[in-house]
This record gives C-alpha cells, structure tokens and sequence, in this order.
C-alpha cells in the first residue's frame, strides 16, 4: 500500500474522512508495513502529509493502540514540535496508549506536560486523559494528583466542569479538598449558569463520598 496516496492531501479534499477511512482499513487488516509508512510520513513528509499522517496514527491508536505501540519513543520525540496539529495530534495518540505505556508515559511526563502547556484545547483534552489513565495506578497517584490538580486548574471555562468531573473520580480522598477549593475559586463559573450547575451537582456528589 502506498499510505501517501490514500492521505486527505492527496485526494485533494477539503475534508479529512480519507485519514479515519484509512485508519479503519489499516485496523481491520492489521498492516503493519503501512503502518510503519505513516509515521515515516509524520516524520519526513510534507507539512500536510505530517498532519494527515499524525491524524491517522491517533485514530488507530483509539482503536487498536498495540499497532502505534513501537513508535511510541517517536511520538515523545514529536513532543517537542512547534506545530500545533502534530502537538495535539500526539498527545491524542499517546492517550490511546495509557493502559498499555502507563510505564513509560509516567516516566515522560515532563515531556508530555511540556507538550500540553504549548498545545490547544485538544491536546490539553488528551493530557487530562493521560493523567486520569495514570491515576489508576496505585504507585503513580502520590506525584500524579497535584499535577492532575493542577491541570484541572489551568483549565479554561469552557473546559474546567469535565476537567473537574473527570479528577473527582480518581483522586483519592485526601485531595478532593483541594479540588473543592479550585471549583469553588472559578469565579466565572457564575457566568455560565449550566456550568456552575454542573459543579455544584459534583460538589455534592463530592460531599457525599466524603461522609
């Protein structure tokens, strides 16, 4: 298979259902050998191709992650990169990895936070995936909850009630203070009246585990 010539870019659509399709099809019969094309093409391909081909790797990553597991060294490596569609676009792929890598993405976390703090809302989205998949290892909670914390923190409006909801179910009892502090610190939750019904519905789904 010539994995450049199905990409989005080479249809010359304007949309990106070529780079799922592909993904799928890559999925069902398990190629290994295109698989291998697209992170060449992550690596070395044209801007475009770069995109499509990273687009490819994290949607087979949600579904099948054990066929982007041996690129996982070169997908922490693409964290470093200025562009921001192969930013998110890894972090979504290395989320797909949680239960596999949980191992070696506690060990990179550095790197991973790094990558979040200069990604978009998605890559963001991703990296509170990371970190609740990590939670769920007894031995990674201790470092894991305040910086779990503190991305819930940093989170914007629009993002902090999933952001919220999401921590309050994996942190352990002793931090679900501190995350009731945070939610009671963003102010404009009352400018959002959805939100902040939201928040006070966790708040006492919080209390409740509490008593």
């Amino acid at each position: 298979m010539d994995v450049a010539r199905r990409l989005a870019a080479a249809t010359r659509r304007k949309d990106f259902q070529p780079n799922v399709e592909l993904a799928i099809e890559l999925v069902d019969t398990w190629d290994e050998a295109a698989v291998k094309q697209v992170f060449e093409l992550v690596e070395n391909g044209t801007k475009r191709q770069a995109h499509d081909a990273i687009q490819v790797a994290f949607e087979i990553a949600r579904r099948e992650p054990e066929l982007v597991q041996p690129y996982f060294e070169t997908l922490i490596d693409l964290l470093r990169s200025s562009d921001n569609r192969l930013l998110w676009g890894t972090l979504n792929a290395l989320s797909g990895l949680v239960t596999l890598e949980a191992q070696r993405l506690y060990a990179h976390l550095d790197q991973i936070l790094d990558g979040a703090a200069r990604a978009s809302v998605i890559g963001r989205d991703k990296t509170l995936v990371i970190l609740t998949g990590l939670m769920q290892t007894p031995r990674y909670k201790k470092r894991v909850t305040p910086l779990l914390l503190a991305h819930v923190k940093a989170a914007a409006i629009n993002q902090f009630p999933t952001y919220a909801e999401a921590a309050a179910t994996c942190l352990p009892d002793a931090a679900l203070p501190a995350l009731v502090k945070l939610i009671h610190a963003q102010r404009e939750l009352a400018d959002y009246p959805a939100k902040e019904k939201r928040m006070q519905r966790l708040l006492v789904r919080i209390a409740k585990r509490g008593a």
